[in-house]
C-alpha cells in the first residue's frame, strides 16, 4: 500500500506571499534536479530512480506551495519536518530570521488560528496551512487551492 498526502502551505511576511521553493526534500543524487517546465520551476527525478536515497517522503515539486507526503504506510508527518527539510529555523518564537517580539508569527489551518506549537501541525490531505509573519494579509487562505 502507498500513502500519499497533498497539503498546501502559504507563507506571508508582512502581508506579502513568499514562495515555498521547488525541490525541498529532493537532492543528493545526479538523477535529482530542479529545472523549468512550461515556465514553472519544478523538481523531480530524471530516469525515475536513485542509487541512494535522493527524495524525502516529504518534498515539494514546484513553487505552488503543495507539500507531498509519500510513504509506504500512514505515518504522521508534521510541519516542523518540512521546515527541517527546507533548512529554515521554525520555533515557537522564530521563522527563519523573523523572531518575536519584533516579527511574531501565527499559524492557521483551513483558515482557523492554530494554538500551540505550529511545528506540530500534522500534514493532512487537502489541508491548507498558512504561516503569517508580522502583519497578516487581508485574507487568510482557508481551503486547499483547486487550480
Amino acid at each position: 500500500m502507498f500513502f500519499h498526502v497533498h497539503a498546501h502551505l502559504d507563507v506571508f511576511i508582512d502581508g506579502k506571499a513568499t514562495v515555498v521553493p521547488a525541490g525541498i526534500g529532493i537532492g543528493g543524487d545526479p538523477n535529482a534536479r530542479v529545472g523549468t517546465q512550461n515556465g514553472q520551476t519544478v523538481a523531480g527525478l530524471v530516469g525515475g530512480s536513485c542509487d541512494k536515497p535522493c527524495i524525502s517522503p516529504l518534498h515539494t515539486h514546484d513553487e505552488s506551495g503543495v507539500l507531498h507526503v509519500e510513504n509506504d504506510k500512514d505515518r504522521q508527518i508534521n510541519l516542523g519536518q518540512l521546515f527541517t527539510e527546507w533548512g529554515v529555523r521554525f520555533t515557537t518564537d522564530c521563522v527563519g530570521g523573523y523572531c518575536a517580539p519584533d516579527k511574531p508569527h501565527t499559524a492557521y489551518v483551513n483558515g482557523q488560528p492554530f494554538s500551540g506549537d505550529a511545528s506540530t501541525i500534522v500534514l493532512k490531505n487537502l489541508e491548507e496551512i498558512a504561516i503569517v509573519i508580522g502583519t497578516p494579509p487581508q485574507t487568510i487562505p482557508s481551503a486547499f487551492p483547486t487550480s
